[in-house]
């Protein structure tokens, strides 16, 4: 099978770009012909090495001329024209982003064509009733596939009209031989987040009230906070707050930093933390980070949303807090301090989940199927 995964582009070190590098990994391992194509740069218009075996690389973005290369619509526009002329009529593709005009430009030339969905379409707001509109249901209607990380998402569409028979539920997953490193021999105590760094969907905001009620009874320790900033706007909200907290000099904000670094600072860390807030989001969609936070068999603390709770189960696999509670945040990362022994084997037991439940090569392996049928 000659498979095409189109993704727009290349976020080094976030949960999607991994997700996505994942898929690729385990489609080649099964024998897939797999081309991995990335529509647009980042800002810098960057190259990043990415080497899979079996996977070529198609960096369309290469190619921009001179107005593509000064504004990032002209470029997805000229490379969504160009990705038309590496799909051929047999070919499967597999658009990881769901962007409408991309599924559209695919299915011009193939009728093989799959789209994973992860998020609800209006997870910034708070409408969890609104329809799809009739362009984007009658899209889905005609893709071959849809694939969704949760039950509550495929409910969703179910309810929109796509038919049941053809959405199928990939969970979370994770490539865990990332994270077969060994722990460092370090003196710095710290817990870590890594993710975009946002407050509606992780809630960083209420991490740094419950990180500063943590700090004020355990002086020495750190929070490092890892990846990119949403926005401007939310870098300057989140710094003022780390300024009013007065704990500004043990929070460490690493931005953005080459993807190889993060499982070493993960691991190193004392547990691994995501205070996602109870909205929208999280009843739909489901934190792709967690399958990595548990793959390094660190203790993970994780608010209780969305499905969370059907697979981490609380003081066995992880540690399960209240959502929009910093205090009773605090308390946990305060009994992972308190209980080195029991946090330890929750985090053994964490990554055994994660290689047996969560393995990226059992999840590509349904996929792969269903293409292929």
């Amino acid at each position: 099978m000659r498979l095409l995964i189109v993704n727009r582009r290349y976020c080094p070190g976030e949960a999607l770009t991994n997700r996505v590098l994942a898929y690729a990994r385990g489609f080649a391992e099964y024998g897939a012909d797999v081309k991995l194509c990335y529509l647009i740069s980042d800002k810098q218009r960057n190259k990043y090495e990415i080497r899979i075996p079996g996977v070529e690389i198609l960096n369309l973005w290469e190619s921009d001329g001179f107005l593509g290369k000064q504004n990032r619509y002209v470029s997805l526009l000229v490379n969504i024209l160009r990705l038309k002329q590496y799909i051929r009529p047999n070919d499967c593709v597999f658009v990881c982003d769901g962007e409408s005009v991309i599924v559209n430009a695919a299915l011009l030339k193939t009728d093989n064509v799959y789209v994973e969905i992860t998020e609800h379409p209006f997870m910034t707001g708070s409408f969890e009733n609104t329809r799809l509109s009739y362009s984007k249901r009658r899209l889905l209607s005609r893709v071959k596939g849809l694939f969704v990380i949760s039950k509550s998402l495929k409910h969703y569409f179910i309810k929109n009209g796509i038919k049941s028979q053809k959405i199928h539920i990939s969970n979370m997953f994770v490539d865990i031989n990332r994270f077969n490193l060994v722990k460092s021999i370090i003196t710095e105590k710290y817990f870590a987040y890594c993710g975009v760094v946002s407050i509606y969907k992780d809630g960083v905001d209420s991490l740094l009230k419950a990180f500063s009620e943590f700090v004020e009874s355990y002086p020495g320790y750190k929070l490092y906070i890892i990846g990119r900033f949403e926005s401007s706007q939310v870098k300057e909200k989140l710094l003022q707050l780390t300024e009013s907290l007065r704990i500004s000099s043990s929070v460490v904000f690493t931005g953005l930093i080459d993807p190889v670094r993060i499982p070493e600072l993960l691991i190193n860390a004392q547990a691994l933390v995501l205070a996602r807030p109870n909205n929208l989001q999280a009843k739909y969609g489901f934190p792709t980070k967690l399958g990595e936070y548990l793959a390094t068999g660190n203790p993970v603390i994780v608010t209780n949303v969305g499905e969370v709770g059907n697979f981490i189960k609380n003081y066995e696999s992880g540690i399960v807090s209240p959502p929009d509670n910093p205090s009773a945040f605090s308390q946990c990362m305060k009994w992972v301090v308190d209980n080195p022994d029991e946090a330890k084997r929750i985090g053994l037991t964490g990554k055994a989940l994660a290689n047996n439940e969560f393995s990226y090569r059992t999840q590509c392996k349904m996929v792969l199927d269903v293409l292929e049928s």
